[in-house]
């Protein structure tokens, strides 16, 4: 049961990249703010750092 939720929050999180690239042109200097990615688990646990790795490719993505 558990494996299937981090399967899920892990494709919903690899996924956010795709949505962000398809942003409308109206939307091109969205978001004005840093995003914060809330990871509900430990630090320094694998989910924390597929976290980081995912934060880093939005911070690529979205030019923050």
């Amino acid at each position: 049961m558990q494996i299937q939720r981090l399967r899920i929050v892990f494709s919903v999180l690899a996924s956010m990249p795709a949505f962000a690239s398809s942003a409308a042109p109206a939307a091109a200097d969205y978001p004005t703010k840093p995003l914060r990615l809330v990871i509900p688990y430990t630090p320094g646990g694998p989910t924390d750092l597929v976290g980081r790795a995912v934060a880093s490719k939005l911070q690529d993505a979205l030019g923050q």
